[in-house]
């Protein structure tokens, strides 16, 4: 990781190394297993490494995020035993699983959620403000009660966490803000997110900042 909290190509290789080296294990395993064991192998030992500190390294560049979607389709053949030629849209739909870039997402929604809600050490909700905070017109994000996000010039500030999870959040209504638990808040952004990939024909990755 770069001093300025850049993933650059060698901390994905990194990654990309484990996932391949865990998921050689299941390919050895999956003619001993069922579906259901299957899954639960990947679950145990390969999404833990997709999802682990991915709100920090999510901010990575877009051809390392489909380096990445391309493990994912690779884990999900395994998984259901389907040929290189089956549709990857499909697939992720079976299983229930959503593409790297919708999970990076998910999961800093999810922590900004925790942070508006208060259950954060104070340290990170310092680090938020409003709009409202910031002028007293009566504008569309001052109705909305929406976040308050600085202007970057460069690529380095738009991959900053707060910059990036400001904007997601920005995009939800208040209805969904207002969701009372985390469990109903990431069950609902993650069918959000399910259903909306349901109607493509192919995934593409777009960037989670």
């Amino acid at each position: 990781m770069l001093r300025y909290l850049n993933w650059d190509n060698h901390d994905i290789d990194f990654l990309i190394d484990k996932l391949n080296s865990r998921i050689c294990l299941l390919k050895r395993a999956k003619t001993y297993l069922n579906y259901r064991q299957r899954n639960l192998l990947y679950n145990a030992l390969i999404r833990p490494l997709f999802e682990y500190c991915c709100t920090v390294w999510g901010n990575t560049k877009y051809e390392n995020l489909l380096r990445l979607l391309r493990v994912q389709k690779r884990c999900a053949r395994l998984t259901l035993d389907a040929s290189f030629s089956d549709n990857s849209v499909e697939l992720f739909s079976k299983l229930g699983w959503l593409p790297i870039d919708d999970v990076i997402r998910m999961r800093k929604l999810c922590l900004m959620y925790k942070i508006v809600n208060g259950c954060c050490p104070q340290y990170f909700k310092d680090y938020i403000s409003y709009v409202n905070d910031k002028h007293r017109h009566n504008t569309r994000a001052s109705t909305n009660n929406n976040l308050f996000i600085h202007l970057f010039r460069t690529n380095s500030g738009l991959r900053n966490f707060y910059a990036s999870v400001n904007r997601l959040w920005n995009t939800l209504d208040d209805s969904t803000r207002s969701i009372t638990t985390l469990r109903n808040f990431k069950k609902y952004i993650s069918n959000k997110y399910a259903v909306s990939n349901s109607k493509l024909d192919h995934f593409t990755i777009h960037r989670t900042f």
